[in-house]
């Protein structure tokens, strides 16, 4: 698994992220789920937390690992808009 995501552009509206998700495993990865979250620290010790929604719908399944697959199926990309009052910190 990476511990990086991809930042492709920001504009006044947000920030626009990919991340992109491999299935090595011999097996199809059904009933897959996945959440972006946002949490802040607030002052008083409480967290804020943000549910950011994928620009496309969720995916089912990621199809299990082929040296064959001229297509990759196995591989899937998904992206994210972060809004704007959200900060993303590089690197």
């Amino acid at each position: 698994m990476s511990t990086k995501v991809c930042k492709v552009s920001e504009d006044v509206e947000g920030t626009l992220i990919r991340v992109k998700v491999v299935n090595k495993t011999r097996y199809m990865l059904t009933n897959v789920k996945y959440v972006l979250n946002y949490c802040q620290k607030l002052g008083d010790g409480l967290y804020k937390i943000e549910a950011i929604t994928p620009c496309v719908p969720p995916f089912d399944f990621i199809d299990k690992y082929s040296k064959s697959d001229e297509n990759a199926e196995y591989a899937v990309r998904f992206s994210y808009k972060i809004p704007a009052h959200i900060r993303i910190a590089d690197g």
